[in-house]
């Protein structure tokens, strides 16, 4: 599902459930029904003290009923929600995972806010604080600068720091990077779970994020508004960087210093786009180019290459892991994740001078912390963003505080969220909707044609071997546990302080499980985060609290809505386990061929289909046409049909034991059956900039809202039959995609 980070991630209610909100339902219902004198019958029902008004008002404000739905759906279920939401204020996007992203920040922040401190909270809400007083900060700023010294100042020029320059150590330079701010630079170093046997971890190196999307730097003219940006945010920051905390060469020397330093940078990372795997490439072609082998055997395969740049392997590994109690020996085993990144890295090092990798990784830093030092700085930041994603506002601080604090405190802030917010009664609920979410999926792979009998009995039992995380792990009800799981550390009056001694230690307590034993049933997820998830080496699908929340979910609303919500999410990630990366991984989550060739050659002709049909939608973007890539979304788009068939499978076990449910006051016109789709529809109602909305096309492995609903439903048999929408209309193609 779509998320992102720090990456990652987050969340509300459309209408609280207090009479003062709702009483004005009336009046909006009245309006749209033209409710005469004969029919106050109706208007009486239409309290919205009840669940069932509420859940109407929400949908009649999203709805543009005008439309029909069977030429187009998304207008018809998104219309008015996309005109009354334009972009809001310190957003470049806005959807439903946001509306209910902001309920919870609220939550939250009242959480740290909370002057009764205890055991659980104390360093989160001095961490918290910290953030919220870092801009301008004296002792952030000379914190700020003690690191800096340790690069030997930024930019580093030739002819002034010739001297610091000889004295530097890359390597050293890369691992304070990695280990200290897990910050990406040339390389992605650590541990994972090794995906040939995941009850262990093994080391890894593969590729970096870079600035922007690869296809900005590779096709810097398309792209030469972004392009430029960027380069007048690294020529500012270094000229107050001299400016404002004397570093780097002096400004008299050349007026236009920092644009030199700019485009040694670009050029530098442009290097890097050019070798780095492209968006085409699909996920299962990522894994097959993965590599184990031993330290060793990568030293000697690499200095058997001419014309590279000599890395010392072992020497650098060694210095990640300083501090943990593991000793790398030239025996232990790496995961390469793609041999020819790191050959082609180690060619384009050669001939790169010293001064330049540094100034560049010493950037990668520095661009991580422009929000957080200075209010000159952030503001460089701000006019990048302007242009990188169309944001105009200024980003409130206390949100990205919050943000912050959630992710280095997620079970001290989780447990406080869950104990306080989220009816544990829920959970028991959406249990049961996974487990016939389930059900659905082993009835039909227990009839599913394509699949050979050795191929089809592997994905049962691995159906039925799959792990579920629902809502909050249950040693949450465990004090002892629960302490042992509790981040409790001594923090300070310094952000970047803070932000250092959390990162470090987390990144060592990450490394430290190198040869130890990795646990598939632990919860290791974000319990507010709003978003599901497949783990595909612990073959589990996870579905945090945060997604049990309106607008997606309540425990007392009609449940089509809730399977045509929550219930896509869990199909989704599911189906996961069976597309085109999760085929090749088995129960336990070990990577492995166990689908048979005729069935694997069945699975890719049929995926093509959808491949083609979502490369033929584009949207208009900054006056340009831009195309739905196909191939980047095939899992996703998968996971999406296949998803939504099952969670309506599902729902339709629901009614089976529960009986039938009532239609909605004010909507008598919409079956169960249809609110089901249109709960699915409304879940990707978005307005985002056009800007933000380019990035998304040129990066995200999920299609934009609109191309999810309209390629999902017109490849749904039980939508055109739901809403009887005839053959060969927009939303009911005579040819459609199918696989599950």
């Amino acid at each position: 599902m779509k998320t992102s980070f720090f990456s990652i991630i987050i969340l509300c209610y459309s209408c609280v459930v207090q009479r003062s909100h709702c009483r004005s339902a009336n009046d909006f219902l009245k309006d749209v029904f033209s409710l005469d004198d004969d029919d106050n019958r109706l208007k009486d029902e239409l309290s919205c003290s009840t669940m069932e008004c509420q859940t109407a008002e929400y949908l009649l404000k999203s709805m543009n009923r005008s439309v029909d739905p069977c030429e187009d759906f998304y207008e018809y279920t998104c219309g008015l929600w996309v005109k009354d939401h334009q972009v809001q204020a310190t957003k470049v996007s806005w959807y439903q995972y946001k509306e209910a992203e902001k309920t919870i920040m609220n939550n939250l922040k009242e959480i740290l806010e909370d002057e009764n401190v205890d055991d659980v909270l104390a360093p989160a809400q001095t961490f918290y604080k910290s953030c919220l007083n870092s801009v301008n900060n004296e002792m952030n700023l000379e914190y700020l600068k003690s690191i800096i010294s340790l690069f030997g100042g930024w930019p580093i020029d030739t002819k002034e720091h010739s001297d610091k320059l000889r004295s530097l150590d890359w390597m050293k330079v890369y691992v304070y990077m990695e280990k200290n701010w897990k910050i990406p630079t040339i390389l992605d170093t650590g541990i994972s779970i090794n995906y040939m046997n995941t009850s262990q971890y093994i080391l890894t190196i593969g590729q970096p994020e870079l600035m922007l999307p690869r296809s900005m730097f590779v096709n810097p003219e398309r792209y030469k508004t972004q392009v430029n940006a960027y380069s007048e945010l690294i020529a500012g920051t270094a000229f107050l960087m001299y400016k404002e905390l004397g570093f780097g060469p002096s400004p008299n020397r050349n007026i236009n210093f920092g644009d030199e330093y700019a485009d040694e940078i670009i050029q530098f990372e442009t290097q890097l786009a050019k070798i780095k795997n492209s968006g085409e490439m699909k996920r299962s072609e990522k894994i097959l180019k993965n590599r184990v082998m031993t330290i060793d055997e990568l030293q000697t395969d690499i200095d058997s290459m001419s014309n590279v740049f000599h890395v010392d392997w072992l020497k650098m590994f060694g210095l990640l892991f300083k501090g943990t109690d593991v000793i790398v020996k030239k025996t232990e085993r790496i995961l390469v994740k793609d041999e020819n990144y790191l050959k082609s890295l180690l060619r384009v090092l050669e001939i790169t001078p010293k001064r330049i990798l540094i100034n560049y990784m010493s950037w990668c830093f520095l661009r991580s912390m422009l929000s957080d030092i200075r209010e000159d700085l952030r503001n460089l930041a701000q006019d990048f963003n302007v242009v990188y994603t169309g944001d105009v506002k200024e980003v409130v601080r206390w949100m990205d505080c919050v943000s912050m604090t959630s992710s280095y405190f997620p079970y001290n802030v989780g447990y406080k969220y869950v104990n306080k917010y989220f009816d544990k009664s829920t959970k028991e609920m959406a249990t049961e909707m996974v487990k016939n979410i389930r059900e659905a999926y082993m009835e039909q792979l227990e009839n599913l044609g394509w699949m050979d009998t050795v191929t089809r009995q592997s994905a049962i039992d691995k159906l039925q071997s799959m792990h579920e995380f629902i809502a909050y792990p249950d040693w949450f009800h465990d004090p002892l546990y629960l302490q042992n799981k509790l981040k409790i550390v001594n923090m300070t009056d310094s952000y970047l302080m803070n932000l250092e001694i959390l990162q470090t230690s987390s990144n060592l307590k990450k490394l430290s499980k190198l040869n130890t034993f990795h646990n598939h049933a632990e919860w290791t997820m974000d319990v507010v985060s709003v978003n599901g998830y497949n783990d595909v080496y612990s073959n589990a699908i996870v579905l945090p609290s945060g997604m049990l929340q309106l607008p997606f979910y309540h425990k007392n609303r009609i449940q089509a809505l809730n399977y045509g919500m929550v219930g896509l999410v869990v199909g989704h990630e599911i189906m996961h386990a069976f597309d085109d990366s999760g085929r090749m991984f088995d129960k336990q989550g070990n990577r492995r061929q166990w689908w048979t060739r005729e069935t694997m050659e069945t699975f890719l002709k049929k995926a093509e289909c959808f491949v083609q049909q979502y490369n033929n939608y584009n949207l208009t973007v900054l006056g340009n046409q831009v195309k739905v890539n196909g191939q980047m979304t095939q899992n996703e788009n998968i996971a999406d049909i296949g998803g939504l068939s099952h969670a309506y499978i599902a729902y339709q076990k629901y009614v089976k034991n529960h009986g039938a449910e009532n239609r909605l006051p004010g909507l008598p016109e919409l079956s169960p059956e249809q609110l089901f789709f249109v709960g699915f529809a409304s879940i990707w109602c978005e307005s985002t900039t056009e800007q933000t909305l380019l990035n998304d096309l040129l990066t995200d492995v999920h299609s934009p809202g609109r191309i999810r609903v309209l390629g999902t439903l017109s490849n749904s048999v039980e939508f055109a039959k739901a809403f009887q929408c005839p053959v060969g209309s927009p939303m009911n193609p005579e040819d459609k995609c199918k696989i599950w």
